[in-house]
């Protein structure tokens, strides 16, 4: 593939050469809504586990990047490596780390001025937070963080706002794990805005549950600074 050198005007799913081949992604530009202009923000968001059915079309992250489109932010949904249409194979999340942050320098390369955001579903989230720390986000959104696997040992909040949503009856993560992760982090990044939204009765998948979770999203996200 050609290396693309803007942001497609329309949303549009295109392969983007990534570390390990082409990385098959969703490019979507935002635009005016009910008075809300476009920001100079770009998100990157990461979907769930690749090998246990995670896609960029999960449900969750779909409504993620209704939440960027809504505040006025482009976004990029991707397949990891070896999902859907994108080459290569599982990286054991560091293979992974490395395909979001190929299209984090890419929008660095294409909008030098602008802030990046990213956000992170379950495995995505460990993703979403070293690539973060990485690129010196301006945001970070992380969605049922799996904080007591071994991917995670590595991953600490990086020093921008964060936003953690648990919901408190999730049969994949731990929710006594996540909220003691949240409290080591926030007395760790004593400088750092760590917000902590418990959903009540809610699953891994937020059934029932995601609407309230974009708007909790779009709460968050409008007050990020550029």
């Amino acid at each position: 593939m050609q290396q693309l050198d803007t942001f497609p005007e329309s949303e549009s799913t295109l392969l983007f050469p990534g570390p390990a081949g082409d990385l098959e992604c969703i490019f979507k530009p935002a635009q005016s809504v009910e008075g809300v202009a476009k920001r100079p923000l770009n998100a990157v968001i990461c979907h769930p586990h690749p090998l246990f059915e995670g896609t960029m079309h999960n449900k969750v992250v779909s409504i993620l990047a209704k939440a960027c489109f809504e505040t006025g932010i482009d976004s990029i949904l991707f397949n990891f490596r070896g999902v859907g249409k994108s080459q290569g194979q599982y990286g054991e999340s560091v293979g992974e780390t490395q395909d979001a942050l190929a299209l984090c320098e890419w929008l660095k390369k294409i909008r030098s001025d602008d802030g990046l955001v990213l956000l992170g579903f379950s495995f995505g989230s460990c993703v979403a937070a070293r690539v973060a720390k990485m690129v010196s986000a301006k945001a970070l959104v992380m969605i049922a963080p799996p904080v007591e696997r071994d991917i995670f040992q590595d991953v600490t909040v990086p020093a921008c706002p964060t936003l953690v949503v648990q919901g408190d009856k999730d049969d994949v993560v731990s929710f006594a794990t996540v909220s003691q992760f949240v409290q080591r982090e926030q007395s760790v990044q004593a400088n750092t805005a760590i917000e902590f939204e418990v959903f009540p009765e809610t699953g891994h998948f937020f059934h029932g549950k995601l609407l309230p979770l974009r708007d909790r999203a779009i709460d968050f996200l409008k007050n990020i600074e550029p």
